[in-house]
């Protein structure tokens, strides 16, 4: 061992899942049933369930007898290979059966965040896929480190919609009570019969970080307030709101209520909110009133969320954060469920876009400065979303993304 290495800064999370590799997943899946681990849900990995397939790097097409069972927080999985070129065939032929890959929740980080985390440690993406539920994905991945660590490691990301597939086979039979769980592979519960999820407000006195580049989710009881403070002056931050129920629950699909920017600018008749101002969903309801404003009050509200495409476009070759994504992963954590196609147009706290009077915009440094900040009152329950903005190539955020910081209350300050 090398006395003078250093400590990488942690990023694996949890273990969620250990897999056995063997020839034969009857004889252990019986085994382990004999031990108390079951029941099994198995499945056929195959071209029809499984997208996306790449070993290696390259495409490939490969089929595996999968079975999942849950024991306490973790889940064991059984792979048996059954044709075409995979990690799990390698190891049966080069080490035979036995304890293949540890799998890792990488603290639920989006798939992409987790696939740069391994690669700057210096461990190659080795196997990829996509398998396909009857509603949703998972999006799974194995990585190069048995050189290193004697041991595959994997991860795997399940979308907020997914349901099981319809072929599921129970083995020996099914569960008597369904686990009410989706944070594992090996739960099944019935999303049609599911309550939602019950948000909890912050206590008033409630104050927190929120870190440079990332998002954070913040429960809003009507009547709340939510102070937003610039800590050092020049960061930009996305900011989004979902409406919830009376009893603090997402609404139904069918009656999605989001903070949008088009329809505050139509209300108010101006582009940029000022104190006082009230902020509308996209059902023209209040949704939050800005009730004070430190700042030169200088905001925008024309320009959208950042995202992959636009680092791509302004030549960025490798992962770079972004507010869509920190809008996604945020809500994908509370299970809160909202299409991941959709990001709505944020208000852009503090960024300085000018519009001259032939229309044409450019980006600026904010005009904020250190400690200046926002007050939002919520007219409604909701669930407010802070991004840092993670931009470093053009100048919103002075080059430096940057921590700021939030307090929740009950009360107004003079």
């Amino acid at each position: 061992m090398d006395a003078g290495k250093t400590m990488s800064s942690p990023f694996l999370g949890n273990v969620v899942e250990i897999c056995i590799v063997t020839n034969d997943h009857k004889r252990v899946v019986d085994g382990l049933i004999r031990l108390g681990i079951g029941p099994f849900q198995i499945y056929d990995f195959n071209a029809s369930s499984v997208s996306s397939q790449k070993y290696f790097g390259q495409s490939a097409s490969s089929e595996l007898k999968v079975c999942f069972a849950t024991a306490g927080s973790v889940v064991w999985e059984i792979m048996q290979p059954v044709s075409g070129p995979s990690i799990m065939a390698d190891f049966l032929e080069s080490h035979g059966e036995g304890i293949h890959h540890v799998a890792f929740d990488c603290d639920h980080m989006p798939v992409q965040e987790r696939k740069h985390e391994f690669l700057k440690r210096g461990f190659q993406l080795a196997q990829e896929g996509v398998w396909h539920g009857k509603k949703g994905t998972c999006h799974f991945t194995f990585y190069d480190t048995e050189g290193a660590t004697s041991m595959c490691f994997e991860s795997y990301d399940f979308s907020p919609d997914w349901e099981f597939p319809a072929d599921t086979v129970w083995y020996p039979a099914p569960p008597t009570k369904v686990p009410m769980s989706t944070s594992t592979a090996a739960s099944a519960v019935p999303t049609q019969t599911a309550s939602p999820p019950l948000f909890a407000a912050l206590d008033p006195g409630t104050t927190g970080v929120l870190t440079a580049r990332r998002g954070k989710p913040l429960p809003l009881k009507q009547g709340q307030f939510l102070k937003i403070i610039n800590t050092h002056g020049k960061q930009v931050i996305d900011f989004f709101a979902f409406g919830l129920s009376s009893d603090m629950r997402p609404l139904p699909p069918d009656s999605t209520e989001y903070l949008s920017m088009q329809h505050t600018r139509a209300m108010n008749l101006r582009t940029i909110p000022k104190s006082g101002d009230i902020l509308y969903s996209n059902r023209r309801k209040p949704m939050l009133k800005l009730v004070g404003d430190s700042s030169p009050g200088v905001h925008d509200t024309l320009i959208p969320a950042c995202d992959a495409k636009r680092y791509e476009l302004l030549g960025v070759t490798d992962y770079h954060e972004s507010c869509s994504e920190n809008l996604h992963v945020a809500l994908s954590e509370m299970k809160f469920q909202f299409p991941k196609y959709v990001t709505p147009a944020p208000f852009n706290l503090f960024m300085n876009v000018p519009v001259g009077k032939d229309g044409s915009m450019s980006f600026q440094e904010p005009e904020s400065k250190g400690g200046n900040y926002v007050v939002f009152e919520a007219i409604e329950n909701c669930v407010a979303v802070m991004s840092a903005c993670p931009q470093d190539i053009t100048p919103v955020n002075g080059l430096i993304p940057m921590d700021c910081h939030y307090e929740i209350s009950y009360w107004k300050e003079d």
